[in-house]
């Protein structure tokens, strides 16, 4: 059994906020991470610590732990998710987790 969660607990992940957009990937996330036989653990949404101007604090940000992920998947995941995600979406690889943001280029409509 797969088991996808929200980090609870001391220092728990708060999704109070988060924006339709951000919903929708992180169901393509779960999907993704699945497919894989990986667990997806939402470390982030609107709550911790974030620079300034971070798009967490208005709900456009996740992030989402790869600890315990071997290396070579971590680089997979990471390139499938920015093709499923498509372009409205910045996927970004940190030290111990993938950023994701929605982050559209254009216009609406463009």
């Amino acid at each position: 059994m797969i088991d996808h969660h929200i980090k609870s607990g001391a220092g728990a992940a708060s999704i109070r906020g988060i924006k339709p957009e951000m919903c929708i990937a992180h169901t393509l996330i779960v999907a993704l991470f699945t497919r894989h036989g990986i667990a997806s653990r939402l470390s982030s949404g609107t709550d911790s610590k974030h620079s300034r101007a971070s798009l967490h604090y208005v709900g456009y940000a996740l992030d989402i732990s790869f600890r315990g992920v071997p290396q070579k998947l971590i680089d997979l995941l990471h390139a499938e998710l920015k093709a499923v995600l498509g372009d409205e979406f910045d996927v970004v690889k940190e030290k111990t987790h993938f950023h994701i943001e929605f982050q559209p280029k254009g216009p609406l409509n463009e």
